[in-house]
C-alpha cells in the first residue's frame, strides 16, 4: 500500500481548516504524480494500481478517472486500475465529466451522510451509466460520513459547512460557478449549512472491507 500525503509536505497540519489550505485540484495532481512514482518502479506491476481515497480524498479518487483530466495532468500512458471511492462529494459537473476511464470505479457511500450527501453521487452514477461505463454506488443505510473508521460512535461539528445543497458546475474557460445563480462558486452561498456529522458503523465498515477485497482480488487477479 503506498499512502499519499498532500499536506505534511506543504507544511500543512492536519483538521478541517488545515485541509482547505490544500485544494481538490492540487490533491488530483498528487495522485497522478503518485502514479507515474509506482508505475516505474521496478517491482509494480504499471496495469495494477488502484486509487482509493476518503471524503476528500475520495473526491480525488472519483475524478482522477476523467479522461480531461487524465490527459491535462497525468502521466501520458498511464491509468488507474480502479477507482475507489468512499464517501466522496459529487455536487460538482465537471465539463465532459461522462468521459472516464474504463476501469471500474466503486463509490462507497452512507445514505445518512449529512458532510457530503448521497443524492449528487447518484445522479452522477445513473449519467456515466448512461453512457456505458463500469460504475457502482454501494449504499450503506443510516451510515455517517466516515462510516469507515474502527468504532461505533457519532461526533457532530456543529461549525462545519455542509454544502450538499449545493449545485455547482465548471464553465468553458475552467470558471467554476453555482448552477443557479451563475455566479462564481464560493463555499458560503446560502446553499451551505451548518452542522455535519460522523459516525462509525461496523457493520457497514465490516461490508465495505470486504467489497473493497473482493473488488481488487478480481482485477488483479488475485489467488485466495
Amino acid at each position: 500500500m503506498f499512502i499519499l500525503d498532500c499536506f505534511t509536505g506543504r507544511h500543512v497540519g492536519e483538521g478541517l481548516v488545515s485541509e482547505s489550505r490544500v485544494d481538490f485540484m492540487t490533491m488530483l495532481v498528487d495522485a497522478y504524480k503518485a502514479l507515474e512514482i509506482l508505475a516505474n518502479h521496478p517491482r509494480i506491476d504499471p496495469s495494477r494500481i488502484a486509487l482509493m481515497g476518503f471524503s476528500r480524498g475520495g473526491r480525488v479518487a472519483l475524478y482522477a478517472s476523467l479522461k480531461r483530466f487524465q490527459h491535462i495532468y497525468g502521466p501520458a500512458g498511464l491509468e488507474f486500475a480502479a477507482y475507489i471511492p468512499f464517501y466522496p462529494a459529487c455536487w460538482t459537473t465537471y465539463i465532459e465529466d461522462e468521459q472516464v476511464s474504463e476501469g471500474p470505479i466503486r463509490i462507497f457511500h452512507g445514505t445518512a451522510d449529512d458532510w457530503a450527501p448521497i443524492e449528487p453521487c447518484r445522479k452522477y452514477v445513473m449519467r456515466l451509466r448512461k453512457h456505458g461505463k463500469d460504475v457502482q454506488l454501494i449504499e450503506y443505510p443510516g451510515a455517517l460520513h466516515v462510516f469507515d473508521a474502527p468504532g461505533e460512535f457519532i461526533k457532530q461539528y456543529p461549525k462545519a459547512t455542509g454544502l450538499g445543497k449545493c449545485e455547482v458546475e465548471e464553465r468553458p474557460g475552467g470558471l467554476v460557478v453555482n448552477r443557479t445563480t451563475g455566479e462564481p462558486w464560493k463555499p458560503r452561498y446560502a446553499c451551505a449549512t451548518k452542522g455535519t456529522t460522523i459516525g462509525g458503523n461496523p457493520q457497514s465498515r465490516a461490508e465495505a472491507i470486504k467489497a473493497v477485497k473482493e473488488l481488487l482480488a478480481n482485477i488483479f487477479k488475485l489467488e485466495n
